[in-house]
């Protein structure tokens, strides 16, 4: 993360994830969110200190995990 040029993608999600965790993704389509659940659920089992550092760097504060618990508990995910 922050280590080089990003991919297309990479992009796109370093331009839209902000807003899309501070609304509840309230934009997304119903294929982002699944998208976006299984992404995280990969980073979690099998890059753990990636999703560190995503945390440090989107919510250092702890906010949108306890807010987003429930929510990602629903899906299968322990945050």
């Amino acid at each position: 993360m922050d280590a080089g040029p990003c991919t297309p993608e990479g992009t796109d999600l370093k331009k839209y994830l902000p807003d899309a965790l501070e609304t509840g993704c309230t934009k997304c389509t119903e294929k982002q969110r699944d998208t976006g659940n299984k992404v995280i659920a990969w980073l979690i089992e099998n890059r753990p200190m990636e999703w560190i550092m995503l945390k440090v760097k989107y919510d250092p504060e702890n906010k949108l995990t306890e807010r987003y618990r429930e929510l990602a508990a629903k899906a299968g995910i322990t945050l």
